[in-house]
């Protein structure tokens, strides 16, 4: 095999060897895996506070299924400007003052960044009890939230 041959051959398996690694990065955003962290430190001693929103934070309902914007998986409280994307299904603002009640804690096992959401409600927003309603630890850092026991 010549020099030149040689090179393709390394050009396609990297390229290969791209394509897998970019639908396993895919896979991830829909293949994630959760354990329940609720009874782990530091977690369980924030779970059954109540927070108050202190600047505005956002909620988004997602699908799974691209094709079926009427149906809600759960819904993700992030915070501003929130996300965007096909996936999402409608969005709530959560303005300064707003409740979140902390409920428990998952981690992602299945990503490739470590991910840590809790499950909580939202009693100040109606539209938001029919769903699994989880917030991003970012959304629930001091600078977002004011928690009390």
């Amino acid at each position: 095999m010549d020099a030149k041959a040689e090179r393709r051959a390394e050009l396609r398996y990297a390229l290969e060897f791209l394509g897998i690694l970019a639908a396993i990065i895919l896979y991830d955003g829909y293949g994630v895996r959760y354990h329940d962290v609720s009874h782990r430190s530091p977690y369980a001693s924030q779970i059954g506070q109540r927070c108050t929103v202190l600047k505005g934070l956002v909620a988004h309902g997602y699908t799974l299924d691209l094709r079926r914007k009427d149906l809600t998986h759960e819904v993700n409280i992030t915070t501003l400007p929130g996300v965007g994307g096909s996936e999402i299904t409608f969005e709530v603002s959560l303005p300064k003052g707003t409740t979140i009640v902390l409920n428990g804690a998952r981690s992602c096992w299945s990503c490739l960044l470590p991910r840590v959401q809790y499950a909580v409600t939202v009693p100040d927003v109606a539209k938001l009890s029919a769903y699994k309603v989880f917030a991003r630890e970012e959304a629930v850092a001091p600078d977002e939230v004011r928690c009390v026991r």
